[in-house]
């Protein structure tokens, strides 16, 4: 970004403290958000709960809780009433991000990001980017050698998720686009 003064600076916006990365990277500086939720007589008032969910879980949660069926629908999130409400575990569950050439994905202690960024535009900071969250949450510390089969593992269902994920933006989005998005067109 351009300032007044003529320099150049990413655009972190704002600061992201102890975590790595900042807006526009997958790593935790960049993703993480807290969520507040209420629901009197359904959620339990003045609780944290650190289980792991996303914004693509809203739609779902909702659809549920108005007494449709999600199932009816084409959704990657899943309803996380039972997690919130229930204090059910979804510790198993991958969780998968994508921003430019970066992905990421968590499983859960565990997060690797490829090819990522610490900010908007950067060079990628490491090709391959294994954390342990449960005692890194900063992810200052690359595991990727020191757990070669968990990084192996995770490399794998992110690639194959990112392959699908851009498979179905070719065969099913980019032909009904007619310019509007802003994923550049691939030759």
């Amino acid at each position: 970004r351009n300032w007044l003064d003529g320099r150049k600076d990413p655009y972190y916006g704002g600061t992201s403290g102890k975590l790595k990365g900042h807006k526009f990277s997958l790593y935790e500086g960049g993703i993480r958000m807290p969520a507040i939720m209420n629901w009197p007589g359904h959620i339990p008032t003045g609780e944290v709960n650190s289980e792991i969910c996303a914004s693509i879980d809203i739609f779902p949660t909702v659809v549920k809780a108005a007494g449709g069926v999600p199932a009816e629908y084409e959704l990657d999130g899943m309803d996380i009433m039972p997690v919130i409400a229930e204090d059910t575990s979804n510790s198993d569950r991958e969780i998968f991000w994508e921003m430019g050439k970066q992905t990421a994905v968590r499983r859960g202690n565990w997060k690797l990001v490829l090819d990522g960024q610490l900010v908007e535009g950067a060079p990628p900071e490491d090709a391959v980017h294994l954390s342990d969250m449960e005692v890194d949450m900063g992810e200052q510390h690359n595991l990727k050698n020191k757990h070669p089969e968990i990084a192996a593992e995770l490399r794998e269902s992110a690639e194959t998720w990112r392959a699908e994920l851009e498979n179905r933006w070719e065969s099913y989005w980019l032909p009904r686009s007619e310019g509007t998005t802003t994923h550049p067109e691939k030759k």
